[in-house]
């Protein structure tokens, strides 16, 4: 018997340039790098990888198994690709 495989699906909704929720249908652990640094807090979390410039890693809102509001947000993104 062959099991089909599930492909877990995550929406990452931004507003405004700046990361609002994260739709999931499992539990993740969601970090956001921004190299658009200009306005950010200097307490932020700061990193430096090996390709050159600066970003800083924030965590945003996670409703992880919001299935419902994932959906909906599926089934727009779907129609609109049609």
């Amino acid at each position: 018997m062959t099991t089909k495989r599930v492909i877990p699906r995550a929406i990452v909704i931004v507003e405004g340039g700046i990361v609002q929720d994260v739709l999931t249908d499992i539990d993740i652990d969601v970090e956001v790098v921004d190299f658009d640094v200009q306005g950010l807090d200097d307490y932020d979390t700061k990193i430096s990888p090996s390709g050159g410039g600066e970003g800083y890693v924030y965590s945003g809102d996670v409703q992880s198994k919001n299935v419902k509001r994932l959906d909906q947000y599926w089934d727009l993104i779907q129609r609109a690709r049609k």
